[in-house]
């Protein structure tokens, strides 16, 4: 079952500050036919999304190489959206 483009765009909608989705496509809880949707509505409402997939993972990272690269782009979306790199932290 596919979420509701309705209900995706009218979420996405509400978003107003910089998203990083990341899913696993053996993920069961939160399954990639759902956040595929909703990430692209939030595109087109907003342009500062980001997003991952790791093929081998469910819901949480298990293996190493893909927790380093997550906590990577963890690292460098906080720079970049709240950090040393972020409008903010440049206006000061």
């Amino acid at each position: 079952m596919t979420v509701p483009a309705f209900l995706c765009a009218a979420l996405a909608a509400r978003i107003t500050q910089p998203l990083l989705m990341a899913y696993g496509t053996a993920d069961q809880r939160v399954p990639l036919y759902h956040g595929k949707p909703f990430y692209e509505a939030v595109k087109q409402h907003k342009r500062d999304v980001g997003w991952v997939v790791y093929d081998e993972e469910g819901h949480g990272w298990t293996l190493p190489k893909n927790r380093i690269d997550f906590w990577g782009r963890v690292v460098k979306f906080h720079d970049r959206t709240i950090g040393k790199d972020s409008a903010a932290t440049k206006k000061e």
